[in-house]
């Protein structure tokens, strides 16, 4: 596979980088020199490879975070400036 266009799929499937600058770094890929597409893409691999190994336990820290959200109530009074509800 091309390394343009693997760095392609690396770029649209990374959660470190923020769409926003997603977009901009697909839009310079075609000028980017072979040594560039070579690093992003290796750093990126590493993300990839990353999330795939601890794929179970990140599931398992979000299922724990919904968990949390959906019994979350707000409270009925805030004291502004002091950090505190009450």
């Amino acid at each position: 596979m091309n390394k343009k266009i693997a760095l392609v799929k690396l770029i649209r499937n990374s959660f470190i980088i923020p769409n926003e600058d997603k977009l901009v770094i697909l839009g310079k890929i075609e000028q980017m020199k072979d040594e560039d597409v070579e690093e992003l893409g290796k750093f990126l691999a590493e993300e990839h490879d990353f999330i795939i190994k601890h794929e179970a336990g990140l599931r398992g820290n979000v299922g724990e975070i919904m968990e949390t959200l959906k019994s979350w109530k707000p409270p009925d009074k805030v004291y502004v400036g002091t950090g505190r509800a009450g």
